[in-house]
């Protein structure tokens, strides 16, 4: 540029002066991802950029951000692919990092993010973690392969997503580490007891006149309003406890009526009692013999 009386001067830092400017501002700017010194146009050193206009020195061009490619300015910016991570200065695809086993990178990831407890992945590149699979337990951060849900946990079921194996509740046991189901007939279960098989603790107390059907836990179970249960309810099939009047408990949480020449008049029974002498038992699942006396002219023996 020349001044008044004909003189001539430097063209300012940071624009850039045509012919014939008449001032250290010329007649632009110094364009975005270039620096300008003396009207002289450079462009930003590869992997930086400058978003804004009129800088003067190739330190204020910006770095590429983490997340991103640059490629040779800001135009072209870009995010990160998915299963990769741009720590910063990417300038291309090649420069970008691959997401290791047990990390995973969505597009425009800075680092590598660690698989949650719960989830793990196999592979390189992942996009996503995957949840731990049945009959297995991640519990930590970063897996890149999940643990076994073993028979050394013996009580214990893994279902998908298992940061730590699950204790079976009582009255089910575990089912290859996978599920928990109910305790069988005639067993009762109870996940901690020591000895017991995946949860199941042993044969219920049918000796002693109670009943173990399905979901059993205890040797002995009770249950509320054993006194209103009637044999030919809902609930005769399917409760755990000491067996009605009437019946004798057996093997696998069966309930056996007592047969004709006995009867049973209260609760825990494991065998029927048989008639007394002098009373006879005409029918099934009798409770009581006080209106059976023997008639005049028979003899009732005992049972």
């Amino acid at each position: 540029m020349t001044a008044g009386n004909g003189a001539a001067f430097k063209c300012g830092p940071g624009y850039l002066c045509a012919a014939g400017s008449e001032s250290v501002r010329g007649n632009e700017q110094c364009p975005i991802d270039n620096w300008c010194v003396d009207g002289t146009q450079t462009a930003c050193p590869a992997a930086t950029l400058s978003t804004v206009g009129g800088i003067e020195a190739a330190i204020e061009c910006a770095e590429c951000p983490p997340g991103k490619i640059c490629g040779s300015n800001s135009v072209g910016v870009i995010d990160c692919p998915a299963g990769k991570f741009c720590p910063g200065k990417v300038l291309n695809v090649a420069g970008v990092s691959s997401c290791t086993a047990g990390n995973y990178c969505p597009a425009g990831s800075k680092n590598m993010l660690k698989c949650k407890p719960g989830t793990f992945v196999a592979t390189a590149d992942a996009t996503a973690c995957t949840p731990c699979t049945v009959g297995s337990f991640c519990p930590t951060s970063g897996m890149s392969a999940a643990s076994a849900c073993s028979v050394s946990w013996g009580h214990y079921y893994c279902p998908v997503g298992s940061i730590w194996p699950k204790q079976c509740i009582y009255g089910t046991f575990a089912v290859n580490q996978t599920t928990c189901t109910p305790c069988p007939a005639g067993k009762y279960c109870w996940p901690s007891s020591t000895g017991a098989t995946n949860g199941v603790a042993g044969d219920c107390a049918f000796a002693k006149g109670y009943l173990c059907r399905a979901g059993a836990y205890s040797i002995e179970p009770l249950v509320s309003g054993i006194e209103f249960i009637q044999p030919k309810s809902r609930q005769f099939k399917t409760y755990n406890g000491p067996v009605i009047p009437g019946f004798l408990a057996k093997a696998a949480g069966v309930a056996e009526a007592c047969a004709v020449k006995t009867f049973q008049p209260g609760f825990y029974s494991g065998a029927c009692l048989p008639c007394y002498k002098g009373r006879y038992c005409p029918n099934t699942q009798m409770v009581t013999v006080q209106d059976f006396n023997c008639n005049d002219g028979f003899v009732c023996l005992e049972g």
